[in-house]
């Protein structure tokens, strides 16, 4: 049974990040931007889910440290998918 619920929870939130990230994407495609490089957009993303996660990580351990495995687990995800090609969902 932990296997299953662990399974979907990972579907779930990958299903959950594919669509917003397409939201997202969609949203900004019309926005005007400075970006030099043709990943651009990408990159300020990545950073901005980065330093997302960072807040997150600082709010749950001053507030709430029984909650802190929860940023932590998402910047582990975070590392692990950009030590794999970056994030392309």
């Amino acid at each position: 049974p932990d296997d299953a619920r662990r399974g979907i929870a990972e579907n779930e939130q990958q299903s959950a990040r594919s669509t917003f990230m397409d939201a997202y994407r969609e949203a900004a495609a019309e926005l005007p931007h400075a970006w030099r490089e043709a990943n651009g957009a990408e990159a300020a993303l990545t950073l901005f889910s980065f330093e997302k996660t960072s807040y997150e990580i600082v709010y749950e351990a001053e507030n709430r440290p029984a909650w802190l495995p929860v940023p932590l687990q998402g910047l582990v995800d975070m590392a692990q998918q950009l030590s794999h090609g970056g994030f392309n969902e």
